[in-house]
C-alpha cells in the first residue's frame, strides 16, 4: 500500500532539487566565465600563424565565389576596447584608436596592406546584451 508522504518531506526533496540545479547552474555560469577569460586574453596576446595571410586569401576567395562583398573577420569582446565598445558603438572617428590585442593587428594589417588595394574595413557591436554594447565584429569589404 502507498502511503501520501509528509508534506515536509515533499519540500525537502524539491529544495533539494533546486539546489542541485542551482549548483549545475553555477558550474555552467563559472564554465562559461573562464572560456569567456580565456577567450579575452588569447585576443589580447594573440600569436598568429605563419599562414594568416593565406588564410584571409582563402576567405576571400569563398566569399567571392558566394557573391559576398564582405566577410566577418572576427568577433571580439568589448574588454578589447579601451572603451569597451563606446566609439565603436557610436561611430565616432578614430574608433580604431580604442582597439588593444588582435583587433589593433587586424587594424593595422588592414591600414599597411590592404586599404591602397581598395578593402574596406569596419567594426561594428553585433550583441547589445542586457541594453550594452557586447561582442564587436571586424568586417573587411571590397564592395563599393
Amino acid at each position: 500500500m502507498v502511503t501520501v508522504p509528509d508534506a515536509s518531506a515533499l519540500r525537502t526533496r524539491l529544495a533539494l532539487r533546486e539546489a542541485e540545479r542551482a549548483a549545475v547552474a553555477e558550474r555552467e555560469r563559472s564554465a562559461a566565465e573562464a572560456a569567456h577569460q580565456r577567450w579575452v586574453e588569447a585576443l589580447r596576446s594573440p600569436t598568429l600563424p605563419p599562414d594568416a595571410e593565406e588564410r584571409l586569401a582563402r576567405r576571400i576567395a569563398l566569399a567571392l565565389e558566394q557573391g559576398k562583398l564582405e566577410i566577418e573577420l572576427f568577433r571580439f569582446p568589448p574588454e578589447i576596447t579601451n572603451d569597451r565598445a563606446r566609439a565603436i558603438n557610436q561611430a565616432e572617428p578614430g574608433w580604431e584608436s580604442t582597439l588593444t590585442g588582435l583587433p589593433k593587428i587586424a587594424y593595422d594589417y588592414w591600414a599597411r596592406n590592404l586599404r591602397d588595394k581598395g578593402y574596406t574595413l569596419r567594426a561594428e557591436v553585433v550583441a547589445f546584451p542586457g541594453g550594452m554594447p557586447g561582442d564587436c565584429a571586424l568586417y573587411l569589404g571590397w564592395g563599393e
